[in-house]
């Protein structure tokens, strides 16, 4: 599938956040001082070559993205007497753990997200290339902007019902990621949020039909599918028709009685011609 190149951020930033050090590719390492006490918006984004950095004690604004995208940045530290963060394996929080902020890129595998933590912020996983699953407890409501953006390699990730808005962007560019079900709780899907998500196959939704951004599933799989439950509202909205999927049938009996699949007919009707092929063979 023919898509812009998404290594490179997605949106246009705002003129007036800091990019000082972005797209520094020969930066290895860096000291902040102790007098710094604001890291800008996209500070030190796409810094590829940064491995670890130290948040100094009397930093009290930490931007949005500010290493996002350092590939093989492995660990964000803080110093311990800072009052506004903390860190924990690495990844950095808001004081008080109730806002995950930003996951080095260089983190691998499977991550947990603490169970205190109520909102992940924006970018906090942007361009994390070497996570294959996220676990999200069922403390956390909000999915921010770009969260999980270019996560190229994640295939997993459990969404608790307790979410109520997943943000613009958040899971844009999870070319992996291959199944979503959406609770009942959310109640708002932000622009873009599943762009680009190429080998997406299924997306079940749990409850009623929740407000949906422009473009939230553009660029994905000719192959998706979205399910939802029999007596569910919304789905037959003007937002959803505009979507390039085929008409909605309903499935009876067995343990999914009642659900409701977008995409059926085209499996039907490929049925009926292989069938038809089938007996001009014979």
């Amino acid at each position: 599938m023919l898509r812009p190149d998404i290594r490179h951020h997605t949106r246009q930033r705002d003129q007036d956040r800091n990019e000082a050090f972005s797209y520094c590719e020969s930066l290895t390492s860096i000291i902040i001082p102790e007098s710094v006490s604001y890291i800008g918006d996209y500070a030190f984004s796409d810094c590829y070559r940064l491995t670890s950095v130290c948040i100094p004690q009397n930093v009290t604004y930490y931007g949005i993205g500010a290493f996002s995208g350092c590939l093989y940045l492995e660990s964000i530290e803080v110093d311990p007497d800072n009052t506004a963060y903390a860190s924990i394996d690495g990844v950095l929080y808001t004081k008080d753990l109730s806002v995950l902020m930003q996951c080095p890129a260089g983190k691998s595998g499977e991550f947990s997200i603490p169970d205190s933590v109520t909102i992940i912020g924006d970018y906090a996983f942007y361009g994390c290339d070497y996570l294959t699953s996220i676990i999200i407890p069922d403390s956390v409501t909000i999915i921010g902007d770009d969260a999980f953006s270019q996560c190229y390699k994640l295939t997993s990730v459990t969404i608790p019902n307790s979410v109520a808005v997943i943000g613009d962007y958040a899971f844009y560019g999870c070319t992996s990621l291959e199944e979503l079900t959406i609770p009942d709780s959310v109640t708002r899907i932000g622009d873009r949020a599943f762009s680009y998500c190429e080998s997406l196959k299924s997306i079940t939704f749990k409850g009623n039909a929740p407000s949906i951004g422009s473009q939230w599933i553009f660029g994905a799989s000719s192959d998706l599918t979205i399910y939802y439950n029999e007596g569910a509202t919304g789905f037959d909205g003007p937002a959803w028709k505009d979507l390039s999927l085929q008409v909605i049938s309903t499935l009876k009996g067995g343990s999914d009685d009642g659900l409701i699949v977008i995409g059926l007919v085209v499996f039907v009707a490929i049925a009926i011609l292989a069938a038809l092929l089938y007996m001009r063979k014979r």
